[in-house]
């Protein structure tokens, strides 16, 4: 049977996962900053934010969380990032996320991030989550098609 846990994201999660991430996630973050998973993995460990990672069997599935978009705001910035193994595991981190979303609600007033298009397994899990998506428009270094996501949380 498949132990799962959710723990506080650490430097040893991030070095793993920056060697074991999907591809459309590696694809998405170059197309929004040309950073590699091994700088956008550092970049959130170092954000002030929350990071948590999840594993099965002590290996990584995913990492996650949510960063301040200013200090003096209340919007949130969520962002997750996954292996390969996410679609093995994704019900059990599926039901995770959706718990950590109800939590960021209390949070911040609005959840507001990007997404590939081409990410397709992301759109449904931000929709599944009950973000909505606009249109694709011109987003990052690349303006590459990104859309825009967004939950409103005041009504928590």
């Amino acid at each position: 049977m498949t132990k799962y846990e959710i723990v506080k994201g650490k430097k040893k999660h991030a070095y793993e996962l920056q060697r074991t991430m999907r591809e459309a996630d590696k694809m998405e973050i170059m197309a929004s900053n040309l950073k590699t998973p091994k700088e956008a993995l550092r970049g959130v460990l170092e954000s002030h934010g929350e990071v948590w990672a999840g594993l099965a069997d002590k290996k990584v599935v995913c990492m996650y969380g949510v960063i301040q978009l200013s200090v003096l705001g209340d919007r949130g910035v969520p962002w997750l990032l996954a292996s390969d193994l996410i679609t093995v595991h994704a019900r059990r981190f599926l039901r995770e996320n959706k718990k950590f979303i109800t939590t960021m609600r209390k949070e911040f007033g609005q959840l507001v991030n990007y997404v590939d298009e081409r990410n397709i397994e992301a759109k449904r899990w931000l929709q599944w989550l009950g973000f909505e998506l606009e249109e694709a428009a011109p987003y990052g270094i690349l303006q590459r098609p990104f859309h825009k996501f967004t939950m409103e949380c005041r009504n928590v």
